[in-house]
């Protein structure tokens, strides 16, 4: 759009990103794993330490200023250096009124939150499109708002995020076929379909595993790879890990290719072969190993999973120490799915 005004809000800082672990930490949960991971992240602190961010952005733009476009056209970029919400107050002030407010938010919650909130406060007509969608920080954040403010949250391909104006619906977008609406709605259906799988696997008797996989095939929209419980019940932890508390192994064997083997809760950052170790259950942890769960992953309190097995007092605790060991010896730390969905995370070192 030639005639459109950008206002830039940011503040530039190579050594506010350096101190960033999206930037630097090669075990946050940027799409990418392994040496092409590693090497994103060489790159990165490469450019933070020897290019100025805000020089760059200046000569990059340079051309597209405010008042000189080189191709005609009454707008261009705005820089305004400046945090983001004081940059969001000071456009306020200056009675700037945006059709559309793009936020590349922090990765962590409570500033990510507070981008948001302000942009909605602030400029409640605008239509507000964010990224990220694949940090859980962002999504929840996001879907918190939403609510509380009623607005649609609108998903496309699990990546870019947007709240839509007051009085617009889905349909008056005509979205493509690969457009994916991740609303409210869905995420409640989610939760019912976690909610009875979850029955079944805790109920007595034998395995159900056709009743759970007639629940996971009929759910609409698919259920994501990251699906977790909600509630103090639950505690936040995945179906997987359910099977591993509860002696599941047919159960955990089918819904192994569904979700993520190594997905971590947010709480105390187990995975279900913490959970299959502390528990006592080898034969689980045995599976849970062939299905590609990581051994050498750490929870909150620095502990791998053999770790855990050996502060554990449970019965069959020991059992699952042989098996985690002669895990370790063959691979089973290296074999693991390491970085997938939301179950990246910090490894023991080897």
């Amino acid at each position: 759009a030639p005639n459109a005004t950008i206002y830039a809000v940011d503040i530039w800082s190579n050594e506010f990103s350096l101190a960033d672990d999206h930037y630097h930490d090669a075990t946050s949960s940027e799409t990418g794993t392994g040496k092409s991971r590693l090497a994103q992240v060489d790159t990165n602190a490469e450019i933070l330490h020897n290019q100025n961010l805000y020089d760059t952005f200046l000569k990059t733009n340079w051309e597209y200023r405010m008042g000189h476009r080189k191709k005609g056209g009454k707008g261009g970029i705005v820089p305004v250096r400046t945090y983001t919400l004081a940059g969001l107050d000071l456009l306020k002030s200056f009675g700037v009124d945006p059709t559309v407010v793009y936020i590349d938010a922090d990765h962590h919650y409570e500033p990510a939150y507070k981008d948001i909130e302000k942009t909605l406060q602030n400029f409640p007509k605008a239509v507000i499109v964010g990224d990220d969608w694949d940090y859980e920080p962002v999504r929840r954040a996001a879907r918190e708002l939403a609510e509380k403010y009623n607005r649609h949250l609108y998903v496309e391909q699990g990546k870019c995020w947007s709240y839509l104006p007051h009085g617009t619906v889905h349909s008056d977008l005509q979205p493509s076929r690969d457009l994916y609406t991740d609303t409210i709605e869905n995420q409640a259906s989610h939760q019912r379909v976690y909610d009875g799988v979850a029955s079944i696997i805790m109920a007595k008797g034998p395995e159900d595993v056709q009743g759970a996989s007639r629940l996971i095939n009929k759910s609409t929209p698919p259920l994501p790879r990251n699906l977790a419980g909600s509630g103090p019940s639950y505690k936040g932890r995945s179906l997987l890990m359910l099977c591993a508390i509860h002696d599941r192994p047919l159960t955990l064997a089918h819904l192994g290719t569904f979700f993520d083997i190594n997905y971590r809760t947010k709480s105390k950052m187990e995975t279900a072969l913490h959970l299959a170790a502390y528990y006592g259950r080898a034969g689980m942890a045995r599976e849970l190993v062939n299905l590609g769960a990581d051994v050498g992953l750490v929870n909150e309190y620095n502990e791998t999973p053999l770790q855990a097995a050996g502060h554990s007092k449970m019965e069959g605790a020991r059992e699952c120490e042989e098996v985690l060991r002669e895990a370790m010896k063959t691979g089973g730390a290296k074999r693991g799915r390491e970085g997938e969905g939301d179950g990246g995370g910090k490894r023991a070192k080897t």
